[in-house]
């Protein structure tokens, strides 16, 4: 609880707002000349990714979750296209096959924007923050450690706060003027369930 309400409050400063804003704007960018988001990742920022993509399908955005270790495998080949995009989460922002792909997806001439922690001042950025053309960071509060020698537990909760929450989703419903009519054209399951009438 205590990491949700520290992301929470980080995201609403100013220098992370205007990250935000640049994020967010690229990703509107890009759909709206016919783009796709290629959300990646591995391991449990992977499961946060999948979330991402799942979240910006909802608000009519096409956007897709690809795992880090199969773009070698023969999915580069959905990344074709001049006005696609590439979201990359790693918390570490070190994470080899995360990195491995950014860089394959940039050769492609894809942008790659970064969803990572945010290392301390004292401390050059991650590879995959300085790799990235832009990058969303987020920082645990102080004393948050990661239990067992570091098993994703605060760091997971802080990604979920920052992208599946107010600062990255929420702006879609409103630029894409969102109402309820189209995201139940998009969810007909949910809502056909909510407006059953209870027994």
């Amino acid at each position: 609880a205590a990491t949700l309400a520290y992301v929470s409050a980080e995201a609403g400063s100013k220098a992370t707002a205007a990250s935000q804003e640049k994020f967010v704007r690229a990703v509107f960018d890009c759909t709206t000349r016919g783009g796709r988001v290629h959300v990646t990742g591995i391991g449990k920022s992977g499961i946060v990714g999948r979330r991402l993509a799942a979240s910006l399908a909802s608000t009519g955005t096409p956007a897709s979750f690809t795992h880090a270790t199969e773009w070698a495998h023969g999915d580069l080949g959905v990344a074709a296209g001049a006005t696609d995009l590439v979201i990359a989460l790693s918390h570490s922002g070190t994470t080899a096959e995360v990195l491995a792909a950014a860089n394959l997806l940039h050769q492609r001439g894809l942008p790659v924007y970064a969803i990572t922690g945010a290392k301390p001042e004292s401390e050059q950025v991650s590879p995959l923050e300085d790799l990235s053309d832009a990058a969303l960071t987020y920082a645990l509060p102080e004393g948050a450690l990661e239990p067992l020698g570091g098993a994703p537990t605060c760091s997971i909760v802080a990604q979920e706060a920052l992208v599946n929450a107010q600062p990255l989703v929420v702006p879609f419903w409103n630029w894409r003027c969102m109402r309820r009519c189209r995201h139940a054209a998009n969810t007909p399951r949910v809502f056909a369930v909510s407006a059953a009438p209870t027994p």
